[in-house]
């Protein structure tokens, strides 16, 4: 007995050893980029799907394995909790605005093989099955036959000014947050995309952020988030010399912070298309953001 005790001490020691050189590698790798810190702690404390063989959902008081009953009331709830929010904002269709400066218009451009080849290979590496059952792996494993398909694709994409519908499609997988497993309330939904959607994306996404960051019809300096070399870090830096100043001065200061609950998900799309309008963007780009935005659909629940 005193030897098993022992050894078992000793598997806890090394196991917990282990596990603190683990966490200190994370944060020696990331070398202080507090995004792949994150990153880091988001994949030790990542919650499993929701969904299991012998899932039980509350619906009404009552417990049910149903899994076209379970899907249905997910779908309901995530649809219906983005509605409810968005009838309190007002504000509907907004005017287009005409373009400014035609030689400054923002186009989208078409992309070539080169650069769909480095951004198939920037790709995580994940075997998540879309709905066409691809996934990044698969994509990138043949990846030398599929970019040139992959490209002309895209490029008929722009050039017709269409998001293709096919691309619109996800699966939708639960995932628990906190609280009673068994309510719906407790989930948050992770959405699957097709992996050429997401190719598509990152094309559209360089060219918006090189206008966006250049043009003069461009982001405001002082507007941080979802930019390169912006973040929460140069934000709270920023605040944080204003305040200085201001005291210095002799003056008082005062913050007021807001959260916004579901923000992105509650987005007109429509007042979005006119405001990117008075970016100066062309109206074939707008025609392709509005098909990219419009449509959308799960074609089922995980």
């Amino acid at each position: 007995m005193l030897i098993f005790k022992g050894l078992r001490n000793k598997v806890i020691y090394e196991l917990r050893q282990a596990k603190s050189k683990f966490y200190l590698n994370i944060l020696h790798n990331a070398k202080g980029n507090s995004k792949l810190i994150w990153q880091g702690i988001n994949n030790l404390t990542r919650n499993e799907p929701l969904i299991s063989e012998n899932f039980q959902l509350k619906i009404d008081g009552i417990l049910t394995d149903d899994k076209a009953t379970i899907a249905a009331t997910f779908n309901s709830y995530f649809i219906d909790s983005v509605n409810g929010l968005g009838r309190n904002f007002t504000g509907g269709k907004l005017d287009i605005s005409p373009i400014s400066s035609p030689d400054e218009a923002f186009v989208l451009a078409q992309t070539n093989v080169i650069e769909v080849n480095k951004i198939i290979g920037s790709l995580k590496n994940s075997k998540s099955k879309d709905v066409f059952q691809l996934d990044s792996m698969f994509i990138k494993k043949h990846q030398n036959k599929l970019v040139p398909p992959i490209t002309h694709l895209i490029n008929l994409s722009i050039e017709h000014n269409v998001f293709p519908s096919a691309w619109k499609q996800a699966i939708v997988t639960p995932i628990f947050k906190s609280g009673d497993r068994h309510e719906v309330s407790n989930v948050r939904p992770i959405s699957i995309l097709p992996v050429l959607s997401k190719v598509t994306e990152r094309v559209v996404i360089k060219q918006l952020t090189t206008y966006l960051g250049d043009s003069k019809f461009g982001l405001h300096p002082l507007q941080f988030g979802f930019r390169p070399n912006h973040s929460t870090e140069t934000a709270a830096l920023h605040l944080i010399e204003q305040i200085k100043y201001k005291l210095d001065k002799g003056g008082v200061v005062g913050a007021f912070f807001l959260d916004f609950r579901k923000a992105f998900d509650t987005v007109n799309h429509n007042v979005l298309i006119s405001k990117l309008s008075k970016f100066n963007f062309s109206s074939e780009t707008l025609q392709w953001m509005s098909t990219y935005l419009s449509d959308r659909m799960d074609d089922r629940m995980c």
